[in-house]
């Protein structure tokens, strides 16, 4: 039988560590945006490259909110099944 942890690990999709890559990649995007084109608002690509700067909120928001209230929950799990501790 898999333990909890082990169950987790089985994705194959991007880890934790390469979106937030992405996300700072795209808030680097956006803030060299504003530093070479301050206030300029009319050109598509310049609002293209604010709306890809704009993806880091709800990225960062999901790993400070969700991550760790989904650590938790594992955690009050495995108490209960007389696995460990809360924390992993």
């Amino acid at each position: 039988m898999k333990t909890i942890a082990e169950i987790g690990r089985e994705t194959t999709g991007l880890n934790s560590n390469q979106i937030k890559f992405i996300a700072i990649i795209a808030m680097t995007i956006d803030h060299v945006t504003w530093l070479l084109y301050p206030g300029c608002q009319e050109i598509w690509w310049v609002m293209l490259l604010h709306v890809i700067g704009r993806l880091t909120a709800p990225i960062m928001w999901f790993f400070y909110i969700y991550y760790p209230a989904h650590l938790f929950v594992i955690g009050i799990i495995r108490v209960l099944l007389g696995n460990g501790s809360i924390f992993p």
